[in-house]
């Protein structure tokens, strides 16, 4: 717990620093978080973080692609006993949401307009379809009348729904389940994000 308090106390520090040299080029404008909106919401996987079974820390940027436009941003992801939270950061390090899970119960907000069309719930539950262990996920994607495959040799996790539609492809370039360079599409919104992990990721 004290290590995702540090983290994210050091991204308020990243935050102020860029909001002074956004003042030093032109102004910087300040306002109060606002609820990311609730529409085209992810099934809920109904996971608490510590379903995950280990703790897990990653710095990476995510490059997404959706409606024919390619975005990036920074994510700073913690879990740590039965508390996750993922911050998302522009290039200047400014946070633009934070979506925090602690047992059940998720909250997320946005701190800027311009998410770049990411909805953070979806990052949730991409990150958990990416590493969570097979049998914990597997069991809460068929509660969802979703199917888990997992091709460990092709370093391949894919997810199906009613009537084994493809609706998602995670494909690990560093190892299974391994942080690093992992690329994720989806053949039901769409879009697709590459990850490519700046930090490597801590697990105990």
């Amino acid at each position: 717990m004290l290590g995702v308090l540090s983290r994210f106390d050091r991204l308020a520090g990243w935050g102020v620093l860029a909001c002074a040299m956004a003042f030093a080029l032109g102004g910087c404008a300040t306002q109060p978080p606002k609820n990311v909106s609730a529409a085209s919401r992810p099934p809920d996987l109904n996971l608490p973080p510590d379903s995950l079974g280990r703790r897990l820390s990653l710095s990476q940027i995510v490059t997404g692609t959706f409606d024919n436009q390619t975005r990036s941003m920074r994510f700073e992801i913690e879990i740590d006993n039965n508390v996750l939270v993922i911050a998302g950061l522009s290039h200047f390090g400014a946070t633009l949401f934070v979506l925090r899970q602690e047992g059940e119960q998720i909250t997320a907000e946005a701190y800027s307009d311009n998410l770049y069309g990411i909805d953070p719930s979806w990052m949730l539950f991409d990150l958990k379809v990416t590493y969570w262990p097979a049998g914990r996920l597997g069991l809460a994607l068929s509660q969802r009348q979703m199917r888990l495959e997992d091709v460990p040799d092709n370093g391949l996790r894919r997810v199906y729904g009613p009537g084994e539609r493809l609706v998602m492809e995670v494909h690990y370039l560093d190892g299974f389940l391994t942080p690093g360079q992992i690329s994720i599409t989806h053949f039901d919104r769409p879009y697709r994000l590459f990850i490519n992990a700046i930090e490597p990721g801590k697990n105990s």
